[in-house]
């Protein structure tokens, strides 16, 4: 009797074990499961934003002075934003200033939901991905390293954190997918297609550029940090404040 005790104690045992540790790896299985399905659906959200920002800039009325609509006076003129980069490009094969804060500003008041918490890239890239036409830019500065250095939540950095944008010609093809994408973590991205015309050429198909936004939690990057002076990616700050100049000037 008393060995059968012990055998039927011992089996009870191997069997709490046994039920502990399929308890214990369906428990480890569904929090990675729940885990990855909330970051699909966050990012398959996010692309779908992206996506849709890209049809605004496709089809969104703006004003030629490069200035946001929703501070235009009456008698503003009034045209598509990809109009004028395709006037941009027939002319001079590059966007003038007020098409560059013309973007600047559409994305910046459909991005403005997140405004706080993402950096992004809006670009524009030949179809053979050798040259950029257009590349902005729009990310956090701190305007007073020392307290952006500090942490705690006594520590206020929405005095000293601005949201910036810069128009860049990068030398090399590559920046995003390489000194951009690699240190931003997830990146959510969505890519259309655009087609500019030259007049001096009789191709009635158009040139093929990719147009692309490219969305990522704000956070410290070194080489974003540095855009001002970053020879590689050489870029100019895009001032919404200020007026563009007259080219006939």
């Amino acid at each position: 009797m008393n060995s059968r005790g012990q055998a039927a104690l011992m089996d009870s045992i191997f069997f709490l074990m046994i039920v502990s540790t399929i308890c214990t790896t369906l428990f480890f299985f569904m929090v990675n499961y729940g885990g990855q399905v909330d970051k699909q659906v966050s990012s398959f959200y996010s692309r779908d934003f992206a996506a849709d920002s890209l049809k605004v800039v496709s089809y969104i009325n703006i004003v030629r002075t490069g200035d946001s609509v929703f501070a235009a006076a009456d008698n503003y003129e009034y045209d598509y934003l990809l109009a004028m980069m395709k006037e941009d490009y027939a002319d001079k094969k590059e966007f003038s200033c007020e098409t560059r804060k013309a973007a600047a500003s559409t994305l910046q008041s459909v991005l403005k939901p997140f405004d706080d918490s993402i950096d992004y890239a809006f670009y524009l890239l030949n179809e053979s991905q050798t040259e950029y036409l257009f590349l902005m830019f729009a990310v956090h500065e701190c305007t007073d390293p020392a307290v952006c250095k500090q942490s705690g939540a006594n520590v206020d950095l929405s005095e000293v954190v601005r949201r910036r944008y810069y128009y860049c010609k990068p030398q090399n093809k590559d920046v995003l997918e390489k000194q951009v994408f690699p240190y931003a973590g997830q990146v959510d991205s969505s890519v259309g297609k655009v087609t500019f015309t030259q007049p001096e050429t009789r191709d009635t198909q158009g040139i093929p550029f990719v147009m692309g936004l490219s969305m990522w939690v704000s956070k410290d990057i070194t080489v974003l940090n540095t855009l001002q002076t970053n020879r590689e990616f050489n870029c100019i700050l895009i001032d919404l404040e200020s007026i563009c100049p007259n080219p006939s000037a």
